[in-house]
């Protein structure tokens, strides 16, 4: 626990610049942890560390709002969100919503999420893509990414691991054939988001 909370205490602080404000709270939560640290009171550093890392999170996700998809011609599309803590596994999520008639597409970028591993281990295990139904790899926005296309139920979805932190997912509902989840997917900014996320 110790050995933890000291390796993440010095990742936070690299993180920051050099000349951190005084009144950045992310600055102070993290020196309130390294403190706590060095007096041995390590619930109390891991309560500090995490309120830095939900604040850095937070911060991040209102970075990569601007860099949502547009939306595609014909259709609507709604105000983009940052959740630090919406995704199971911890990490954070930005999503933006897209309608056109009974149709939907939704758009995440999802950040240092169990969700990340799981598609990368998908990828990489020809055994686990086979046991996924629907679903198959396919070329898009400059990389491997995976599809699963439902043609009864008109569902799909794709996804594309960027780095080894960062997921892009398209998932549609009620949509004519599973194109326009590509065409989102290659609409994606790949370049920004990953300047953004210090890639």
């Amino acid at each position: 626990m110790r050995r933890a909370v000291s390796i993440t205490l010095s990742l936070l602080l690299l993180a920051l610049p050099a000349a951190a404000s005084a009144a950045d709270t992310i600055h102070d939560d993290m020196i309130t942890a390294q403190q706590a640290y060095q007096k041995g009171e390590l619930l109390k550093a891991g309560g500090a560390l995490q309120k830095a890392l939900d604040a850095l999170h937070g911060r991040l996700a209102g970075a990569f709002v601007p860099l949502m998809p547009p939306a595609p011609p014909g259709w609507q599309a709604y105000d983009a969100q940052a959740d630090a803590m919406g995704i199971t596994g911890g990490g954070m999520t930005v999503m933006r919503g897209y309608e056109k008639g009974e149709a939907s597409l939704n758009a995440s970028i999802i950040l240092d999420s169990e969700a990340v591993k799981g598609v990368s281990d998908i990828l990489g295990n020809p055994a686990a893509l086979a046991a996924q139904p629907g679903m198959s790899k396919v070329n898009a926005a400059g990389g491997q990414a995976l599809m699963r296309w439902d043609p009864k139920d008109k569902t799909g979805e794709i996804m594309l691991v960027v780095g080894d932190q960062l997921l892009l997912q398209v998932v549609g509902n009620a949509i004519d054939n599973p194109d326009i989840l590509a065409d989102m997917m290659r609409s994606w900014n790949i370049a920004a988001i990953m300047k953004h996320a210090g890639m």
